[in-house]
This record gives C-alpha cells, sequence and structure tokens, in this order.
C-alpha cells in the first residue's frame, strides 16, 4: 500500500509540474512545489499554499484525491479487520478452554 501512494505521489508530481509549470497563474512552478503539492493532497490535508489552476492540472487533482480517499478507506478497513480477527481469536480461545473445562468436570464426576 505505501509503495503505491509513493509511486501515485511521484507520477502526480511530474504530470502536474508538466502541466502547471509555465500556466499563468499557477503557484506550482518547480519540482519541490510539485511534490509538496501532491503529498498534501494524497493525504487529503489540502493546505491550499498549491493548487492547479488548470483543466488537466485539476483532473489530475481529483484523481489523486480519489486515490488519497481510496488508500485511506483500505488502511483503515484493513486496520478494523485486524483488531476484529484479534478478538474473535480471544473468544474462540476462551470457549474451547470453557469446553475443555466442562469436559474435565464431566469426567471426574
Amino acid at each position: 500500500m505505501a509503495v503505491i501512494a509513493v509511486l501515485t505521489t511521484i507520477l502526480a508530481s511530474i504530470f502536474i509540474l508538466e502541466v502547471e509549470e509555465n500556466a499563468p497563474g499557477s503557484n506550482i512552478r518547480t519540482a519541490e512545489d510539485a511534490i509538496w503539492w501532491s503529498y498534501v493532497t494524497i493525504t487529503t490535508v489540502g493546505y491550499g499554499d498549491k493548487y492547479p489552476v488548470t483543466t488537466e492540472g485539476r483532473i489530475i487533482a481529483a484523481v489523486l484525491m480519489t486515490v488519497g480517499v481510496g488508500l485511506l478507506g483500505t488502511f483503515t478497513g484493513f486496520l478494523a479487520s485486524w483488531f476484529v480477527s484479534e478478538e474473535k481469536e480471544e473468544e474462540l480461545e476462551d470457549e474451547v478452554e470453557k469446553k475443555q473445562h466442562q469436559e474435565d468436570e464431566d469426567g471426574i464426576h
């Protein structure tokens, strides 16, 4: 998942710089600006200090925002699944112990 985020950020930085570098009114003019904008956009922070002014740049931004939200959702789902599976394992272990304890008691009496 991290590899996808890094690659997407790098590609978006390259693409946004290509379309915004010489556009009138653009504030994304250097590679540093492009990387900063991509990172802020994919993490869904969106400071607003750098933003695309061209149609192509806005399309790139929309794709990057969608990927960022998708990655965040995927990661959140993964964490939730992990916590639930840990809890389920503990419940199963408790049930097995109770059953074994009950069988031991039944065997003694």
